[in-house]
């Protein structure tokens, strides 16, 4: 059980994510990296302690570092000097009360500041036990509940995340997918919210036939101003009974 993790474990997981540098003084983009080149998550049923590492950083979380705990979600900080890492691991759906069995998700965010400058390296990833291609089903449909989050950046703009519920079908005969999300977007700065029509997620594309992966393309309408992003060859992976994914564009990251 993902809630339980008696053995230490090497996950499987899929990540998106970004490094941006913020004018604090302006509360705009300066700079802005897509990322992870790779991402390993590993835990320590020792110690209880989760580490990560991605494009050169690592970090260990461990249990003193719980800021919070509760409704199936743990959040960690740590602080050293003006740096702050945060980690927030996931395992019961933000519109559900049941608890995964299999899957997690996860945030990790590393912020450095100096003067009016604040770097950022954020990462949002999936991990647990994935599903063999044997055992994903070849006949019939199905439809999940979804939750989404992400974050966009434009130079020059202040950054904003987004957030919204949505559903996934998947039509396993036809090997097609389609998901869609009604979103709010909040800048990650000044903390301004939007929310309304036409800010959505729409994604589609095709389950594998030799593995259990889907893949497609993915756009995010968002508000404020910003033209849609398109995120192409978007990859996820199925992992029994609890599908969550990462999605990665070219201004953003879900």
């Amino acid at each position: 059980m993902i809630t339980d993790l008696k053995v230490s474990q090497a996950f499987q997981n899929d990540a998106a994510g970004m490094k941006l540098g913020l004018d604090l003084a302006t509360s705009t983009e300066i700079s802005r990296q897509i990322r992870p080149n790779s991402l390993t998550v590993n835990y320590d049923a020792g110690t209880k302690s989760y580490s990560v590492s991605a494009d050169g950083w690592s970090q260990r979380f461990a249990p003193e570092n719980i800021q919070s705990n509760a409704n199936g979600e743990t959040i960690y900080q740590k602080t050293g000097g003006t740096d702050r890492s945060y980690l927030t691991i996931a395992t019961t759906p933000y519109t559900n009360s049941k608890s995964n069995q299999y899957v997690g998700l996860a945030f990790w965010q590393e912020n450095a500041v100096s003067g009016t400058r604040q770097d950022m390296d954020f990462y949002i990833f999936t991990y647990g036990l994935p599903t063999s291609a044997a055992t994903v089903p070849r006949s019939g449909v199905a439809g999940f509940r979804t939750d989404t989050f992400g974050a966009v950046s434009t130079p020059g703009q202040e950054p904003r995340s987004f957030q919204g519920q949505g559903d996934f079908s998947v039509d396993f005969a036809a090997g097609v997918f389609a998901t869609h999300s009604y979103l709010n977007e909040t800048t990650l700065v000044t903390d301004q919210g939007v929310s309304g029509g036409g800010i959505e997620f729409t994604g589609a594309g095709h389950l594998s036939s030799s593995s259990g992966t889907f893949s497609g393309n993915a756009l995010m309408r968002a508000g404020l101003d910003r033209p849609p992003v398109l995120s192409p060859g978007a990859s996820m992976a199925p992992m029994e009974r609890n599908w969550v994914a990462p999605f990665r564009g070219r201004t953003g990251t879900v």
